[in-house]
């Protein structure tokens, strides 16, 4: 577990991505007790079970 609070801002958003483009199923924990599902990150394009994210 990283120190960021929440997953956006760190390296949890690239690893459930990884494990939602294989079809598991990914729960964010967002504090005591509150779980939130995970969605891919808007701007990944999946291939299979590859991702890539364009530059900026």
């Amino acid at each position: 577990m990283c120190a960021e609070t929440v997953f956006w801002r760190c390296h949890r958003a690239l690893v459930a991505d990884a494990l939602l483009v294989r079809g598991v199923d990914v729960q964010h924990i967002m504090g005591a007790g509150k779980l939130t599902s995970a969605t891919m990150t808007s701007f990944a394009k999946p291939d299979k079970t590859q991702i890539t994210y364009p530059s900026v």
